[in-house]
């Protein structure tokens, strides 16, 4: 499933809100990209994942090992944005 979200980084408190509730009705997220604004999203089981979306011109990797250690994994990034959940 592809859902269009034109402001998702206007707010991205709200955003990961979003994606967290899509993750309760049994959408989990796997790409998004930012240049068509759209988030594709799998079928799976209601589950309770907390996402982070973070912005960072500087990193390779987003995800440092201690995130890992944490139980954080990558999602998807697209340039300078990325995606982890838990």
């Amino acid at each position: 499933m592809r859902i269009y979200k034109p402001f998702w980084s206007y707010s991205i408190h709200k955003t990961e809100a979003w994606l967290a509730e899509m993750a309760i009705k049994g959408y989990e997220l796997k790409r998004f990209n930012r240049v068509t604004r759209s988030f594709h999203f799998n079928s799976s089981s209601a589950k309770h994942i907390t996402y982070k979306i973070g912005y960072d011109r500087t990193k390779l990797n987003p995800i440092s090992s201690t995130l890992e250690n944490d139980g954080w994994a990558f999602v998807d990034q697209q340039k300078s944005w990325y995606i982890l959940k838990n």
